[in-house]
């Protein structure tokens, strides 16, 4: 029934009016043009009837002293022009009519067509929905104990499987569970047992930095120390060539004195009292002498205690930064060891417990798969339970299979005469636009030339206006 249904209707929408869609839309343009002008149809035919009534009324009017030939002579020529004009006012006048009335008919054609067209359309949406339903009712009546079989199979299969699904889930939970206390616990022993380590390796850990900074410290005394020597060193070198350049300067100025105390005495010139300058400043370069030549080894043994000093220092910060560097090493090993020793401890501690939480991890997954199973094999439960009330109340319904036939068959004689309908309405609208074609095709010169008329006119009105 579905499907000798479907050629009738796409036959009539492909031929339902004869027209394309373009025409149909200029005539529907052209329509409500022609609605708008639908007033002026009385109005032609006024106006022949006063032209009609004016020469009879000349011709009863005229002088009595005028002879009869003559005045039918005058008014004949005048009569044929006006009388042909009422003419063909009477003629537009009807053709505007019947143009106007050919444009309503088809449009009317048209929208009786187009509504039985959307009722078939209906009328076939229901036919096949009611048709699936009674085919169904019809397979499932047919099949109804193997359907019953079939899912009662599927009950039980999916029974036990949801059963068996919501075991492996409560297992898996419980396993998971006990597993999570044993993580629980193993965590707080290895913490217990970790921290003595931890300790351990903190303190030991504060102690090399603790020497580090020692023998920073030592180092910088050393350095300082080694500048002192070298400053010690540097002063003893200037004095002791200082005081030496004292002793040889007096001894320069000694010897020439002394030639110059010569060469006085031998001199007749000199005077007693350039001899006895000569001498005493002789005795007092000889004392200046003598006593830097006394402070140079005053000076010597100074700079060389000053400079063993220096020495001693230096030797006591080497050594103490020796000592310094035998601790921090000793430190640093020790607390390299024990961290090396607490990383030991925790790594294992971290192994077992990583392989704890694998073993949570398997139980979350087999709970979580289990849980997915007991959801399909519910889904599987509910959708056998469905076809199998379906099936019984099929099988306990028979009359309600028999009415749908009924109905689907009512049902298919209203289609095929709704359908014999709309080819009628199609044909018949294809005979008006036919039929019609010519009065609607006035119409349309009609309103052209009326436009045209009018768009001379403001044109000449403009024009004449500039002008």
């Amino acid at each position: 029934m579905q499907d000798s249904s479907q050629p009738n209707e796409t036959q009539d929408a492909g031929v339902g009016t004869g027209t394309t869609p373009a025409e149909q839309v200029a005539d529907e343009r052209v329509e409500q043009a022609v609605q708008n002008l639908s007033s002026l149809g009385d109005e032609p035919a006024d106006a022949s009837e006063g032209t009609d009534d004016v020469p009879v009324a000349e011709v009863e009017t005229l002088p009595d002293d005028a002879e009869p030939k003559d005045a039918e002579s005058e008014a004949a020529p005048e009569k044929k022009p006006l009388s042909m004009a009422s003419d063909a006012a009477r003629g537009a006048q009807e053709s505007l009519r019947a143009g106007i009335a050919a444009f309503k008919s088809v449009r009317e054609a048209s929208q009786m067509h187009s509504s039985a067209r959307e009722q078939l359309r209906s009328m076939q949406q229901e036919l096949e929905d009611h048709t699936i339903i009674l085919r169904h009712r019809i397979e499932v009546e047919q099949r109804y104990p193997q359907i019953v079989a079939e899912q009662t199979a599927e009950l039980e299969e999916a029974n036990n499987a949801l059963l068996d699904a919501n075991e492996r889930a409560q297992a898996a939970d419980a396993e998971r569970a006990d597993l999570e206390s044993q993580l629980s616990i193993m965590k707080n022993r290895h913490e217990d047992e970790l921290r003595p380590y931890r300790n351990v390796a903190e303190s030991t850990r504060g102690r090399a930095d603790d020497m580090a900074r020692a023998l920073a410290d030592a180092k910088r005394a050393t350095k300082s120390a080694e500048g002192s020597l070298a400053e010690a060193t540097k002063r003893r070198d200037q004095r002791i060539a200082q005081a030496n350049r004292t002793v040889d300067t007096a001894q320069e100025r000694l010897r020439k004195l002394q030639s110059e105390l010569d060469n006085a005495q031998n001199s007749e010139k000199s005077s007693p009292e350039a001899i006895t300058r000569l001498q005493n400043e002789l005795v007092s370069v000889t004392a200046h002498r003598d006593a830097a030549a006394a402070d140079v080894p005053v000076v010597t043994e100074e700079m060389r205690v000053a400079v063993e000093t220096a020495q001693t220092t230096l030797f006591d910060k080497r050594q103490a930064q020796t000592q310094a560097e035998r601790n921090a090493e000793a430190a640093k090993k020790e607390a390299n060891e024990r961290r090396d020793e607490y990383d030991k401890l925790l790594k294992k501690a971290q192994e077992e417990e990583r392989a704890l939480s694998e073993q949570i991890k398997l139980r979350v997954t087999a709970s979580e798969q289990a849980h997915k199973d007991a959801s399909d094999a519910q889904t599987r439960i509910n959708d056998a339970q469905e076809v199998l009330d379906d099936a019984e109340e099929i099988h306990a319904t028979p009359q309600e299979t028999i009415a749908l036939r009924e109905q689907v068959a009512r049902e298919q004689a209203d289609y095929d005469h709704q359908q014999d309908a709309v080819e009628e309405l199609a044909e018949n609208e294809r005979e008006l636009r036919r039929g019609t074609l010519k009065q609607r095709l006035i119409l349309i010169a009609g309103i052209v030339l009326v436009i045209a008329i009018v768009i001379a006119v403001v044109v000449a009105i403009v024009m004449g206006g500039k002008s």
